[in-house]
């Protein structure tokens, strides 16, 4: 008989972890349980953390195995506490890189090496207690904008790789309805080369091409699309003699409603809401339609900002798609 999940209460409202983009298509390897504890100390910094520790870059964070488990709506079982052990022992020595790919000449391209964390431990109490390493906590302003990650979705996947792509459909649908993409359709793609590279995958692993491909490609993507909102299809082209590039055609599960246009007010008219009403209606709907607020943030931080203040317009503005999106809903 299939079990349904039951979701905790609390977690009605969605919980989100914002992942700062540049981690997102970072290369780094691991357990899926330690990457679900990074997610997780992602998203208590944001809840724990004063104005004074971001502004020192001092981000720490304190929680309790069972809080983890809850709030990814994972079972909580007798051997949880040994895995969260073994777990916060790879974060310890654990390193992110962080690649300018992106760089004109070829030689100017370099590799950022950096451990996640400064400091990870665990205490007879069940909490665990974690400390961003300094060189991280820096990209925590989100300038270049933050993945939106489901703590539901990312508790369901069981796949190192599966959570990886997940991540990365999430950070590109600011794509959809862009660049000759349907409305809701948008895509990513690598080389198998790139995927080990990404990966890091030992160049002697997956000798035989078909097992890389079911498990690295193909497995991942299937349990992505059995588990989230997000489906992942797939197309692939021949390079040359065995190279091979791979699309990665993304859509969500649900269709969005179109953003509505935001029409001008006539000035003096008093149609419009108070400066003060407008914030507490804004914050209001935030927290009634948590995923849309997302969705249409991640769209506008995809696109150029005047001044290069890329997350404030990107706020003002998708405030007012909000605003506009559901002004006949009565809060």
């Amino acid at each position: 008989m299939k079990t349904t999940k039951k979701l905790p209460v609390d977690n009605f409202t969605k919980d989100i972890a914002r992942q700062p983009s540049e981690f997102t298509r970072a290369v780094f390897k691991g357990t899926a349980l330690a990457y679900k504890l990074i997610i997780f100390a992602l998203y208590k910094v944001s809840t724990q953390s004063s104005e004074g520790d971001k502004a020192g870059k001092d981000m720490r964070c304190v929680f309790s195995a069972s809080e983890f488990f809850s709030k990814l709506g994972m079972t909580n079982g007798t051997r949880q506490g040994e895995l969260v052990e073994r777990a916060t022992e790879e974060l310890s020595r654990s390193i992110i890189v962080l690649r300018n790919d992106d760089a004109r000449n070829p030689d100017d391209v370099s590799n950022l090496k950096m451990p996640w964390f400064e400091s990870v431990k665990t205490l007879n109490d069940g909490s665990v207690h974690m400390k961003f390493n300094r060189a991280i906590a820096e990209f925590f302003d989100f300038r270049v904008g933050y993945t939106a990650l489901e703590l539901l979705e990312i508790g369901d996947l069981q796949s190192f790789y599966a959570m990886r792509y997940y991540g990365l459909a999430k950070s590109t649908m600011g794509f959809s309805g862009e660049r000759g993409n349907g409305r809701n359709s948008w895509w990513f793609e690598f080389t198998e080369e790139e995927l080990r590279r990404f990966f890091e995958i030992d160049r002697n692993a997956y000798q035989r091409r078909d097992a890389f491909v079911k498990t690295v490609i193909k497995k991942p993507c299937e349990e992505v699309n059995e588990k989230t909102g997000v489906n992942i299809d797939l197309q692939y082209e021949k390079i040359s003699k065995g190279k091979y590039r791979w699309r990665f055609l993304c859509s969500l599960k649900k269709s969005l409603p179109e953003p509505a246009k935001t029409e001008p007010k006539a000035a003096g008219t008093g149609a419009g809401l108070d400066a003060d009403a407008e914030r507490e209606r804004v914050e209001a709907l935030k927290n009634r339609h948590p995923e849309r607020w997302l969705e249409l943030l991640e769209a506008e931080v995809r696109k150029p900002q005047p001044g290069g203040m890329n997350m404030f317009w990107a706020e003002v503005n998708a405030a007012a798609a909000l605003l506009e999106e559901f002004r006949d809903e009565e809060i």
